[in-house]
């Protein structure tokens, strides 16, 4: 593109923007038509143009051609992020933002029209901002095949019973504000169903709700099902003149407006920083502040806990582990997980209700949600009706439909002889699993192999292993805060930051190292923490995790604690150990969401594999695992936090645990000649 064009180009992009500020819509489409054929197909003007151009349409009340310039737009931004892929970390960060605002543009025009041909559109969009995100954060590698393929490919792969949901979290637009004012609206979710059945083809779109809402009420219901408190911590600020001026209002009874100001809020949520805004009166803030100076509950802890995101003590420096709240009775459903139910299940419930067989892609703090334990309208969970499997992305399942599987001996490791602590310290957070080992051994012997335990459990051999068919993990597994949480002085998520080796963890920039799994002597660099841990150290860390060689790995089973939590934002997925196994190659992993009990563990993960043995697959046997311990009135803390992620089960060969009778009586006589239990 020589000067000459180049300036002629951004002449008239400057004079369409000038002529729709000025409400010139004929011209200014007319001046932005030129301009977007003068720039070359990969220039970011050129997308500008396009997108300014679907704003007078709209406007106009040209839908359709609407559609076709935010299509136009976004491709041309997701052909410069493709190419951002060997970029820095602050260019591929940049290149994902584009992309999240094209996408918010296509998806608030698809809401308004209700016309299936741009609702369509938008979900292909919607998928392909997702595949690239995940390769512009590296959780997974770039996509290959088509830069923007047809939604055909992922509907010709669904199974007949299935249905795919796509969510995101997305920045609307305002199309009746001017159209030059950036006319954003408050973060919304929103969701995208197609049915796999061929007598209807068409894509749904939803509007879910409020963003903030949405994820409140996510934490709340894993506070309601886990047991575990959602929010830690949290501090308030404003301006020392509003405070004075709050502290100083008379509470005369009178009718008039209440003193009110506005109040900065920060606090911590299922290993996310919060920040927002909110309005408090004078008689609020006075007991509010008495009682985080003094650790009381006068105020009522449903107003901090749910308005203001806080408890009591967050002014406290100390920070006990997370409490366990009151157990409600099993099966009982709680007001958090029906009204989480009935902003995400009930607009779907034709579709969800038809389907046998789901395919979950989430989006931001709907990842951390126990799809499974959600009420159906009966009372009964999600569960019971269908098999939920989660994806990064609705083209995921089109992505790899190879039937090969690791050709290695299935590997399990379990109860690893964590080490003591140097001595100057009474407590360690890498505390022994009592029902860990009897779990690894069950599951060993239906695999056809020997356990691997104690000593022999280390990180080293984790790393030296080349694709085992299945892998096994019943240890501890961990997820830290990132740095800004614990800068701003909040207090700890879990106890894991009062150990010398975390506070490093927590303060590295990269978040594949705030995840990670211990193995055997993880303790002793937990209690001196001089540095990253290294290999031998015993553990792995996210970043360890995501380069083993896992290719064509079928099954991975994190039989541990929160390996499916992990920061995350709109449009990514989480920066968790489940993750990270997956870049590395698994092709299904089983993950949990929270610290699921030990003992309940192996009852839930003995399940699974039987179900697994019996040929189910990952997923269904999930859900048959799941079940059980529901129907045996278990309370959700035991079962609902364990998830399966990965390709659909329908588009691998039906899994076998031990490929051959042969291998199975290999595995039988290595254990007949005897067993080495742990050593630590």
């Amino acid at each position: 593109m020589d000067d000459g064009v180049a300036d002629r180009a951004s002449r008239l992009l400057q004079h369409g923007a000038e002529l729709m500020g000025r409400d010139a819509l004929i011209e200014a489409e007319i001046a932005l038509r030129k301009a977007a054929g003068l720039f070359p197909v990969d220039d970011l003007r050129r997308s500008t143009c396009l997108e300014k151009l679907g704003k007078i349409r709209v406007a106009r009340g040209k839908l359709e051609q609407a559609a076709a310039s935010f299509r136009s737009s976004f491709i041309v931004v997701a052909a410069n992020a493709y190419r951002a892929y060997t970029g820095s970390l602050e260019v591929r960060r940049n290149a994902a933002s584009w992309l999240g605002e094209a996408v918010g543009l296509s998806v608030s025009l698809a809401l308004m029209a209700s016309n299936p041909k741009i609702t369509a559109s938008a979900m292909r969009q919607v998928m392909t901002w997702k595949a690239i995100t995940a390769a512009l954060t590296k959780v997974e590698p770039p996509r290959a095949g088509p830069l923007f393929p047809r939604l055909s490919e992922t509907w010709s792969r669904l199974p007949a019973d299935g249905v795919l949901l796509e969510f995101l979290r997305y920045a609307p637009h305002d199309f009746t504000a001017p159209l030059e004012s950036a006319g954003q609206l408050p973060d919304r979710y929103a969701c995208f169903a197609l049915g796999g059945w061929a007598d209807d083809r068409r894509v749904t779109l939803v509007d879910v709700g409020l963003a903030k809402e949405i994820d409140d009420c996510v934490a709340d219901v894993r506070e309601e099902m886990s047991g575990l408190a959602s929010y830690h911590g949290g501090c308030v600020s404003m301006p020392v003149a509003e405070m004075r001026r709050l502290f100083e209002a008379e509470d005369d009874g009178s009718d008039g407006p209440p003193v009110t100001a506005q109040m900065q809020v920060t606090y911590s949520r299922s290993h996310q920083l919060i920040e927002h805004t909110v309005t408090i009166d004078a008689v609020s803030f006075r007991q509010l502040m008495w009682d985080l100076s003094n650790g009381t509950s006068t105020f009522p802890q449903e107003q901090l806990h749910r308005l203001y995101g806080l408890q009591a003590s967050a002014g406290k420096t100390e920070n006990p582990d997370p409490p366990h709240l009151p157990e409600p009775p099993s099966n009982v459903r709680g007001w958090a997980s029906c009204a989480l139910a009935a902003a995400v299940l009930e607009p779907l419930r034709p579709l969800v209700s038809r389907a046998r067989r789901v395919i979950i892609a989430p989006d931001s703090e709907l990842w951390l949600a126990p799809f499974a334990a959600l009420p159906n309208t009966d009372g009964s969970p999600w569960l019971t009706d269908a098999t939920l499997t989660f994806v990064n992305h609705g083209l995921e399942p089109t992505t790899d439909d190879s039937p090969a599987v690791g050709a290695g001996d299935p590997l399990v490791v379990a109860d690893p002889a964590f080490g003591a602590p140097d001595g100057k310290r009474k407590r360690t957070v890498f505390a022994p699993l009592p029902h860990a080992l009897e779990e690894g051994k069950i599951v060993a012997s239906l695999l056809g192999v020997a356990v691997t335990t104690g000593l022999d459990a280390t990180d080293m051999l984790l790393r030296n292993v080349r694709s085992p068919r299945v892998l096994h993990l019943a240890t501890h597994a961990f997820a830290v805060r990132r740095r800004e949480v614990a800068s701003r002085g909040l207090p700890n998520v879990n106890h894991l930051g009062r150990f010398r080796g975390f506070e490093l963890l927590t303060h590295s920039d990269k978040p594949w190292h705030r995840c990670g799994v211990a193995l055997a002597n993880a303790a002793l660099w937990e209690s001196t923490g001089e540095s990253l841990p290294k290999p031998g150290d015993g553990l792995l860390l996210g970043s360890d995790i995501a380069g083993l060689s896992l290719k064509d790995t079928a099954l991975v089973v994190l039989s541990a604690c929160e390996t499916g939590l992990g920061e995350v934002g709109a449009g990514d997925v989480p920066w968790s150990a489940g993750h990270a196994f997956r870049q590395a190659g698994a092709r299904v992993v089983v993950m949990s969401l929270w610290r699921v009990p030990d003992g309940t563990t192996r009852t839930v993960i003995q399940e699974f594999y039987r179900r697994l043995a019996a040929g189910a697959s990952p997923a269904h046997a999930l859900q048959q695992a799941q079940r059980k311990a529901w129907s045996e009135g278990l309370h959700p803390r035991h079962w609902a936090g364990f998830v399966c992620l990965g390709v659909p089960a329908h588009t691998l060969r039906p899994f076998a645990l031990v490929p051959s009778q042969h291998r199975h009586c290999r595995g039988v006589a290595r254990r007949r000649r005897g067993f080495r239990g742990p050593r630590g």
